[in-house]
């Protein structure tokens, strides 16, 4: 009798550690485009899936501005300002007279993604990237 309590409760933990374990995958990167373009849409996307050290993404592309905020692993935290300048030196030389934007910061990851989630019209999204802007230049 206890010989099948125990193999009931070992296979009630198995199958419980499982399920936990099996979470949903999140989109690792999303991207807006005021204007809907593909293309640029999918070169952001590729610029950030090859940096192995990223573990989540956000670009908001509105005109000629490209604001990408980066969570990085937890690992790669020490490298933070060489993989958020080597980035932007990929950003800038992906696109070219636009005024782009990279941030380790969580604060502008975050808000990117809120601003992807708001029906917000295209100048309401310039005015906050532009606080977005100031608030990465910001000093902390």
């Amino acid at each position: 009798m206890k010989r099948n309590v125990l193999r009931i409760l070992i296979l009630a933990c198995s199958i419980q550690l499982l399920v936990a374990c099996a979470g949903e995958q999140k989109e690792k990167f999303a991207t807006y485009h005021a204007a809907g373009d593909n293309g640029s849409q999918s070169a952001i996307e590729k610029l950030l899936k090859e940096e192995k050290s990223i573990k989540k993404g956000t670009a908001v592309f509105v005109d000629d501005v490209v604001l990408v905020g980066v969570q990085i692993k937890p690992f790669s935290k020490l490298k933070r300002t060489k993989i958020e300048e080597n980035l932007q030196k990929k950003f800038e030389k992906e696109f070219p007279g636009k005024d782009v934007l990279v941030s380790t910061d969580f604060k502008i990851s975050w808000e990117a993604q809120k601003l992807m989630k708001k029906e917000l019209t295209e100048e309401e999204l310039k005015k906050k990237i532009k606080k977005l802007q100031d608030l990465a230049k910001e000093e902390t």
